[in-house]
């Protein structure tokens, strides 16, 4: 079996993420203190890579983590080619469009994860508790078929994180921009 490697910058407001790969048997997990070659060689060295957190179109933040070549950012423009032709799974706010941008291959999305993100994409009708209802039954769901080809993945999380969207907005407008590239 290939390894997956997962880099998740530590956030606590990320945390829920890591019911997504838990079940993965192998798997090496980066969280901080790598720098931009190491991250580079480990990519290379993988099959599948799980990039989440937080981010911009312009990539995965480092959230001060990494290494100081990372510069804000531990995942960005100078990644594009070492992470084409992997399998990848991304999953930070416009994630999708820094994956549309560079031409990747990935299960990816725009995932509204915090309150104050779902109020600046103009999420409608959140009500206390729906953020976190979202964000656990995404990251549960995504866990029960990490081990699935890409393409179940992203059809079983659109088809079972889209029963949760028909009462949470949230888990609406996240299941909406979960995309397959």
């Amino acid at each position: 079996m290939k390894k997956t490697l997962i880099i998740h910058p530590f956030d606590r407001s990320t945390f829920f993420l890591g019911k997504t790969y838990e079940s993965i048997k192998n798997k090496q997990l980066i969280t901080q203190g790598a720098s931009k070659d190491e991250i580079r060689n480990l990519i290379k060295e993988s099959s599948r890579i799980m990039l989440m957190g937080h981010g911009s179109p312009n990539g995965l933040f480092s959230v001060g983590q990494f290494g100081p070549d990372t510069r804000g950012y531990v995942i960005d423009e100078t990644m594009v080619e070492v992470l084409r032709g992997k399998k990848l799974i991304t999953i930070w706010c416009h994630a999708n469009q820094f994956i549309e941008r560079h031409k990747l291959n990935a299960f990816s999305s725009m995932f509204c994860s915090e309150y104050s993100e779902c109020s600046y994409e103009g999420v409608k009708g959140v009500k206390r508790g729906m953020v976190e209802e979202s964000n656990d039954a995404f990251a549960s769901i995504v866990g029960s078929h990490i081990n699935s080809s890409i393409k179940t993945l992203h059809k079983s999380v659109i088809r079972e994180y889209g029963v949760l969207g028909e009462v949470n907005p949230v888990a609406a407008y996240n299941n909406s921009r979960l995309l397959l590239f």
